[in-house]
């Protein structure tokens, strides 16, 4: 299972291997993707694992928190009945 976390406090390529490599350690973990721009992380892991144990792995200058998911609308689509008497 794969899921994408928001990451505070990274502002260089040194604190993007940091966070890798801590979160990296964690066990269960399969992979770890991080992106500076958008400040996420996407994590692959074999199992649930909480984002507190995350928190847990990184150093106090990064914060972790769950990425809302969004769901993309499509606008041409119509919740309407478009049927013609």
């Amino acid at each position: 299972m794969t899921h994408t976390y928001h990451i505070n406090g990274m502002t260089c390529n040194g604190c993007k291997a940091s966070v890798e490599k801590h979160l990296k350690e964690v066990d269960g973990v399969n992979s770890v993707t991080v992106d500076l721009e958008s400040a996420q992380a996407e994590i692959t892991m074999q199992y649930h694992i909480s984002t507190e144990r995350f928190r847990e792995a990184l150093p106090e200058k990064y914060k972790i928190s769950e990425t809302a998911v969004k769901q993309e609308q499509n606008v041409f689509a119509s919740t309407e009945d478009s049927t013609e008497a």
